[in-house]
């Protein structure tokens, strides 16, 4: 099997052209920001039931989202949140979203919300999308029939939400317990 990295360093964000209050509709924003992605996944090449090639995670999968004010020096960041794959003893569930807590001690990383995306790639698409509300949604209308991005992803949508609905119907405790506890095999295919 293959092994590797999948990374976008911290110190090399990819970063949005500015969005000039675009971010609410009628670009009524009061800030100028930019999005800012940075990722590590730790992978490796598996052959998936079908046949097809697949990847698994084999330890860090994170994703880090930023908004930064591009007019502010001091302290530029007035977002910020992770999207996370959770290793087999990682508490919450194991495809999760964390926002980062400027007020709150760096050692509390609760909560972590369920999320059903969690490719680099989707959490780009979710932050460009908020920070350019209107003029995303016409591209991306636009674009969807000639972006095989969108057939990848609503597929893989598809399959990742089936588990969740299939961890929380086979199992007998509350859906929380149960989505919290799950962890999806290579087999699954949610990658």
């Amino acid at each position: 099997m293959t092994t590797g990295e999948w990374e976008v360093p911290e110190d090399e964000p990819l970063q949005t052209v500015p969005s000039a209050g675009a971010y609410q509709r009628e670009s009524a924003g009061a800030l100028t920001v930019c999005g800012q992605l940075s990722c590590k996944w730790e992978i490796e090449k598996v052959a998936l039931a079908d046949g097809r090639a697949g990847f698994q995670v084999t330890d860090l999968a994170s994703t880090s989202c930023a908004v930064v004010d591009v007019n502010r020096t001091e302290d530029p960041k007035v977002a910020q949140w992770h999207v996370d794959v959770g290793d087999l003893t990682a508490p919450g569930p194991h495809l999760h979203m964390q926002v980062a807590w400027p007020s709150r001690a760096a050692s509390l990383d609760i909560p972590r919300f369920p999320v059903f995306w969690v490719l680099p790639t989707d959490s780009l698409e979710f932050m460009i999308a908020d920070l350019f509300q209107e003029d995303w949604e016409k591209n991306a209308d636009h674009q969807n029939a000639r972006m095989a991005l969108a057939k990848f992803q609503r597929r893989r949508l598809q399959k990742t939400l089936g588990w969740f609905l299939a961890v929380v119907d086979r199992d007998r405790r509350t859906p929380w317990v149960a989505m919290r506890a799950a962890r999806p095999i290579a087999s699954d295919g949610l990658f």
